[in-house]
């Protein structure tokens, strides 16, 4: 299998049956298809900033996941 480098500093975000745990990460890692990255531009968007965003929206991506056996968020 050929996995992705994620780059440090990205916005790790949990889309399946643990909806809610994230992360930011503090070196280079690879994730499994159960974890979603947020890559941020620097000069776009602060990495922090991004994940206070997602930690506040807990309840909202949770609602987002329905209310199947075990919730998951499409990466659309």
């Amino acid at each position: 299998m050929i996995g992705r480098i994620i780059p440090k500093n990205a916005v790790l975000v949990t889309c399946i049956a643990s909806i809610g745990l994230n992360a930011i990460n503090k070196v280079e890692c690879a994730t499994n298809q159960q974890i979603n990255a947020i890559i941020c531009k620097d000069k776009i968007a602060y990495y922090e900033f991004i994940y206070y965003c997602i930690v506040n929206s807990e309840n909202r991506l949770k609602n987002l996941a329905g209310h199947t056996a075990v919730p998951i968020i499409n990466k659309k």
